[in-house]
């Protein structure tokens, strides 16, 4: 199992709401690309790619004996980024959110 499958909870409007990580927006580090704004890391085939500082200096990172290695190092970075997010409010267990919950209930 991935870990950008495990199960977060969150609190939203009071309530505590489950979502797998992969589920959830806002997380991933991006930048500008010559498509758009997008991830700041990426694949391309076997390799672990990134855009660089503002998407100006695309590089290539490491190469995998596999595509579903590269996959799983920028699944990697994807939860490096959730687990480093400071936009998002969440807990390991449902426990711990209703904890908060009881603890600062007006």
């Amino acid at each position: 199992m991935s870990k950008l499958d495990q199960v977060v909870f969150l609190i939203e409007d009071g309530k505590i709401h489950e979502s797998k990580i992969r589920d959830l927006d806002g997380y991933i580090d991006e930048t500008t690309t010559p498509r758009g704004v997008g991830p700041r890391y990426h694949t391309r085939g076997n390799e672990l790619w990134t855009w660089g500082h503002a998407g100006n200096f695309p590089r290539m990172l490491e190469t995998f004996d596999t595509d579903e290695e590269a996959e799983a190092a920028l699944e990697e970075s994807f939860y490096h980024d959730f687990t480093n997010c400071a936009d998002l409010f969440w807990f390991w267990t449902r426990e711990e959110a209703q904890g908060w919950l009881d603890e600062n209930a007006e």
